[in-house]
């Protein structure tokens, strides 16, 4: 097996026999071992983030291309999966962005897991906004802008595990490590 160490994480070649299939380790519960994150993208328009402590499942998540049909483009995706790291630990960081019509919801979720396998929250953030309308608190659109601010300070901190991009999935393999940052534009 060959390793591309990234910090205190790093991937194996996906199995060759399946080439939508990624493997990556990363020591999400600091206890000197590292857990298997499996990111399968086998399935048309939806792909799957899971997490193994040994041979024992313990998490899991997935994303999606909303609207993609055949000979249409997909819209992006509400919802990426990274591996984060802070003072040489890892951490999963979901950052969840949704705008429809001036209204949205956007989220950070930073996480780690303790040694049986249940998420520890390191840090949960989150904000429903109208930019037009003011329709939930007032200062709801500054807290969006702060919250996608502050997650971009994240992101320039980790790769990518499984996001979308235009329509299509992106993600980190051995030798191609992505960092993705959020674009704010409204």
């Amino acid at each position: 097996m060959e390793l591309n160490r990234q910090g205190n994480s790093y991937f194996d070649k996906p199995d060759e026999s399946s080439p939508d299939v990624f493997v990556h380790y990363a020591d999400l519960d600091h206890d000197g071992a590292d857990e298997k994150i499996v990111v399968d993208l086998k399935y048309k328009n939806t792909g799957t983030i899971s997490v193994f402590k040994g041979e024992k499942y313990i998490w899991s998540d997935h994303t999606s291309i909303r609207g993609k049909d055949e000979g249409e483009d997909g819209e992006e995706g509400w919802t990426g999966h990274h591996l984060y790291e802070e003072d040489g630990k890892s951490y999963l960081l979901t950052w969840s962005h949704y705008m429809y019509n001036g209204e949205g919801q956007y989220g950070l979720y930073v996480f780690n897991f303790d040694r049986n396998g249940d998420q520890v929250d390191y840090l949960t953030e989150n904000v429903m906004f109208n930019i037009y309308s003011g329709e939930y608190e007032p200062n709801t659109v500054s807290e969006a802008r702060e919250l996608a601010h502050k997650a971009n300070q994240y992101l320039e901190k980790s790769i990518v595990l499984i996001s979308c991009d235009n329509g299509k999935f992106i993600y980190s393999t051995e030798g191609n490590p992505i960092t993705e940052t959020f674009d704010i534009e409204w």
